[in-house]
């Protein structure tokens, strides 16, 4: 059995580790993660391209389900590992490696939202246009109490999902099937 004193060990660094975590994310939405899913797409076009064909080959309830396996399992996994002496190291690294995951999967998703919003002006749009929308609209849903942060939960769920489908499809990618 466990001890009690430990798992209130582990409530109080969890607790400490999601202040963190949303100041984190507060400072990165703040200082530009469009800017930020820009430069991506600059300096990796052809990872960008992939990306896209992910979010748009995958449904976004698979997406969303890899997304909600594998982020708070990264997430749990580095909070523990920060707050053992020999093993801070390694939880920092679990949680530079998730901020990328969450990164390289925004690529796709800001550009998938920007896509669909620019179809309704029934013009054709250039993934620079699509990404700018989609990061306008992203950090616009914040203006929504509750909503929007759920949903904003909902995307960075996502974009985990949609990374970790990429990463296991790196040797032999082919584009899966457009179909949602």
């Amino acid at each position: 059995m466990i001890n009690a004193e430990v798992i209130q060990k582990i409530a109080e660094a969890l607790g400490t580790i999601s202040v963190f975590a949303l100041g984190g994310i507060c400072c990165a939405i703040g200082s530009g993660v469009t800017a930020t899913v820009l430069t991506l797409r600059a300096f990796w076009p052809n990872m960008s391209e992939k990306l896209d064909l992910v979010a748009l080959g995958y449904s976004w309830r698979k997406r969303f389900l890899m997304g909600l396996i594998n982020g708070p399992a990264i997430f749990i996994l580095a909070a523990i590992a920060l707050n053992i002496p020999v093993l801070k190291l390694a939880g920092l690294g679990l949680l530079l490696f998730l901020v990328m995951l969450i990164l390289l999967g925004l690529t796709a998703e800001f550009t998938m939202i920007g896509r669909r919003v620019l179809a309704m002006r029934n013009q054709p749009s250039t993934p620079f246009a699509q990404t700018i929308t989609g990061g306008i609209i992203f950090t616009l849903m914040f203006l929504i109490p509750f909503l929007g942060q759920g949903i904003f939960l909902a995307i960075l769920l996502k974009s985990v999902g949609t990374t970790i489908y990429w990463l296991f499809k790196q040797r032999n990618f082919t584009p899966p099937s457009t179909k949602e």
